[in-house]
């Protein structure tokens, strides 16, 4: 399979569209000042560019541009039930960013907008009180940071991360989870390591990563993340899902699961989660028709509750391998089955 660049996003934008309400946040001039030589194009509203009909996501992701805008309320979400709650009495998602960097060919995102374009939003403050206001109804709460993107992967443009680590001291029942496929080492290194701060690392396979998961770092620079996180101090979650259960992968999970906890240690781990391919039947067919020619859209699945999943079946003799294999590294009540 062939190897892609990653594109995380250290390099710039070539076009960045900007709201005229949004252009004198200190967000927004902080990213145009990393962009001096982008064309800037002043828009009414990031909808007029984003939910336009007839885009060509697949052609966008080759040619990424940037829409920066001022986010409306809602500024929290609840966490669906297709994903980890870990336990927490209420579970939170915020979207600072919609899209990713990374295209990966099993993301539900590619099936719930028009656009493969990164809008980020500005008003910072906003999402700052609204998460606060939030935080004091709950005694223990997630909240979800990366569930539509990888902010770690736009930590080049902007950290995000880092403003939101900021606001720790403040909600002291907040947990905010930062998943990532990224290898950015300096943001965990240069970032002060708090409890309530997780990095969730999605790891798999490098065949799956090949296949699956273009522009991706691959799985030995994630593996040289999650170290330099641990070493750091900082709360490691390992994040086994999607998990896919084509043949041709068999070996390579078994061989992974090998491989993962000989190279990391297991009794610093935090928790484990793990779980299959799974995607609202909507957005399932709006991707398999911009993406005909894909396997993984072609498969057989099975439907529950309008969620597009790999069968029965399947799931209990594959995961039951998986987890023996996992269960071996850690106890059973640190890992979370969805």
């Amino acid at each position: 399979m062939p190897s892609y660049p990653s594109s995380e996003t250290n390099g710039r934008y070539n076009v960045i569209y900007v709201e005229n309400h949004a252009f004198d946040y200190p967000v927004s001039q902080a990213i145009l000042a990393k962009n001096t030589g982008a064309t800037i194009i002043r828009i009414h509203n990031y909808k007029d560019v984003f939910n336009r009909s007839r885009q060509n996501p697949i052609y966008q992701k080759q040619h990424p541009s940037l829409i920066l805008a001022v986010k409306p309320e809602p500024f929290l979400y609840l966490g669906p039930d297709v994903c980890q709650n870990f336990g927490y009495d209420a579970f939170y998602y915020s979207n600072f960013l919609l899209n990713c960097p990374f295209d990966c060919e099993y993301c539900y995102l590619g099936g719930m907008y028009t656009s493969a374009h990164t809008v980020a939003f500005v008003n910072t403050e906003d999402f700052r009180k609204s998460i606060l206001d939030t935080s004091r109804k709950h005694e223990r709460m997630l909240l979800a940071l990366s569930y539509d993107t990888d902010l770690a992967a736009f930590d080049g443009m902007y950290s995000y991360t880092r403003e939101v680590s900021g606001w720790l001291n403040d909600m002291p029942g907040l947990s905010i989870e930062i998943r990532t496929k990224s290898a950015n080492t300096a943001l965990i290194q240069n970032l002060r390591p708090s409890s309530s701060l997780i990095f969730a690392f999605s790891l798999s396979p490098q065949s799956v990563i090949d296949r699956y998961e273009r522009h991706t770092p691959g799985l030995e620079a994630r593996i040289r993340t999650v170290k330099a996180a641990l070493s750091a101090g900082h709360p490691v979650r390992l994040c086994f899902d999607p998990v896919f259960t084509d043949d041709t992968f068999r070996e390579d999970y078994d061989l992974f699961f090998e491989h993962i906890f000989k190279r990391l240690p297991a009794d610093k781990i935090r928790d484990v989660s793990y779980g299959f391919f799974r995607m609202n039947d909507a957005f399932f067919k709006r991707i398999a028709r911009y993406r005909p020619n894909s396997l993984l859209y072609l498969d057989d699945y099975e439907i529950t509750d309008h969620v597009v999943g790999v069968q029965s079946d399947l799931r209990e003799s594959v995961s039951s391998r998986h987890l023996e294999k996992i269960y071996a590294h850690i106890p059973k009540e640190r890992v979370f089955v969805l």
